[in-house]
């Protein structure tokens, strides 16, 4: 009896032995350990919050990957995905500007599998001072307004931001601008705009900042109707005596203004910056700029006219008294027995020097008697030799009577 048990129980090691030989065959074979690769696992970073305790950001938006390799069987290996594992870089205690090598670890599905290795074992993570950098915010223009209006000067809040982040990014900043566009506007302008950051080439900068208070600005902008109007020329002081204006021209004689637009109705003409004519006695030019009334503005506040200014002397009247007449041409054997000399009142005009130049012997008047005979002769017209530079303006009488007679032995 006892012979058969044992009998018996030696064949049942012996058909186990055989199963469990025939299983490791069957798995070997069907279900075999193989090598596998996952590839680009993310890697995420944590406790990055702790490194703002320190100053310290991430700079640029880096990213992790690793790949990991596994060794395990067949079925367990297709029926491991990707969600399954967590690949991970700890940033605690790691407060080093610049580059920190930190150690990436796997977590997740993978007790099922033998020699599992990553590539790479370390990531590289840089790290930048954190700073801070106050700017104004700039408004840039495109397209232009409908004709006959121009910008005012624009409100903007707020007028200033400021910028949070990594070192290498922050002193890249150069300007902070709002675009606005312009094109046929005529009425005020209210509106919110994205800020864009832009370096010193005028090349937007892209990099994750941050922006405070606010990643946009409200902008208030006055669009304002012009008008052109006259420039009159302005003097005080005096010419030199004698002297006076004979001609004014202003260049340009008109210039733009801006304002409200019942104001700029009112204005037909502005006049420039008061000119000093004190003691001058010549031509002259002179540029200055014109003068707006209040409320109203240049549209090129550097606009100025030039002002030409032609001086002449005066010219001034004088009355003269002559009592001598000459009488030409006089027939042989005529003589004057009635008439002879009378006064005769002359009046000349010309510049103030040369008329205070004449004396009464300048002026000469004479009776032409050519060809008359004996006789009484009425309206013999007085003529005068020219005087140079002068003009007569009245000779009085202008005519007279005279009697000539045969001369007597």
């Amino acid at each position: 009896m006892n012979d058969i048990f044992k009998e018996n129980i030696t064949v049942k090691i012996i058909s186990l032995l055989i199963a469990i030989i025939l299983w490791a065959y069957v798995v070997s074979d069907q279900n075999p350990k193989i090598i596998h690769q996952i590839k680009d696992v993310p890697v995420t970073l944590k406790n990055v919050e702790m490194l703002e305790e320190y100053g310290l950001v991430i700079e640029g938006d880096q990213e992790y990957k690793v790949n990991i390799r596994v060794k395990g069987r067949r079925n367990d290996i297709y029926a491991l995905k990707s969600t399954d594992i967590e690949a991970f870089a700890d940033l605690a205690g790691h407060t080093k500007k610049g580059v920190n090598v930190i150690p990436v670890q796997v977590v997740g599905a993978l007790d099922k599998f033998e020699d599992v290795t990553l590539d790479p074992l370390n990531i590289n993570v840089y790290l930048d001072e954190i700073i801070k950098k106050q700017i104004p915010v700039e408004v840039k223009y495109k397209g232009k307004l409908q004709d006959g209006y121009v910008k005012g000067v624009p409100k903007i809040r707020p007028s200033e931001i400021i910028v949070t982040g990594p070192s290498k990014s922050i002193t890249k900043i150069e300007s902070a601008v709002v675009e606005l566009d312009l094109k046929g506007v005529s009425e005020n302008i209210e509106t919110a705009l994205p800020i864009k950051l832009y370096d010193k080439q005028e090349k937007e900068i892209l990099d994750d900042v941050n922006i405070a208070p606010s990643k946009t600005v409200d902008v208030k902008l006055p669009v304002i109707p012009t008008k052109e109007v006259k420039v009159e020329a302005d003097f005080q002081g005096s010419l030199k005596d004698g002297y006076e204006i004979d001609k004014v021209v202003v260049q340009p004689s008109t210039v733009r203004i801006a304002g409200n637009g019942q104001v700029l109705d009112g204005i037909d003409f502005i006049k420039a910056l008061p000119i000093n004519l004190e003691g001058r006695s010549d031509d002259f030019s002179v540029t200055v700029k014109p003068v707006v009334p209040d409320n109203v503005f240049l549209v090129d506040e550097e606009e100025t006219v030039t002002i030409t200014v032609s001086v002449k002397e005066k010219e001034i009247e004088r009355d003269f008294e002559i009592d001598r007449i000459e009488y030409r041409n006089l027939g042989d054997n005529l003589e004057i027995v009635q008439g002879g000399q009378v006064k005769i009142k002359v009046i000349v005009l010309g510049k103030q020097s040369e008329v205070d130049s004449i004396m009464p012997d300048d002026i000469k008047l004479f009776v032409d008697l050519g060809g008359l005979e004996a006789g009484v002769h009425r309206n013999l017209k007085v003529n005068i030799d020219a005087i140079p530079r002068v003009q007569i303006l009245n000779i009085n009488p202008e005519a007279i009577n005279i009697e000539l007679a045969e001369e007597t032995e």
